[in-house]
């Protein structure tokens, strides 16, 4: 009896790794497609048309990536907003 509970056991854990591996297998190819799918056309899209979503260029004028928000309300407009 204790021979059967053995085979059992190594069986269900042979099952188990199995049944791991075919999932992590799966999932990678799932979110390899969707990655390319959701990623690259939008990638593409940005391409054809001209989109930069971040702006990397450094002017001539200043060492840093920050930009000047010409904001045209006063510091008092927003003291104590809440």
């Amino acid at each position: 009896m204790n021979q059967i509970k053995k085979i059992i056991d190594e069986i269900k854990c042979g099952f188990d790794m199995f049944s791991e591996t075919i999932g992590l297998i799966f999932n990678s190819i799932i979110l390899l497609f969707a990655y390319i799918i959701g990623i690259g056309i939008a990638s593409i899209l940005a391409k054809i048309k001209g989109k930069q979503f971040l702006d990397t260029k450094i002017s001539n004028m200043s060492i840093s990536y920050w930009n000047d928000l010409k904001i045209k309300k006063s510091i008092n407009d927003y003291h104590r907003q809440f």
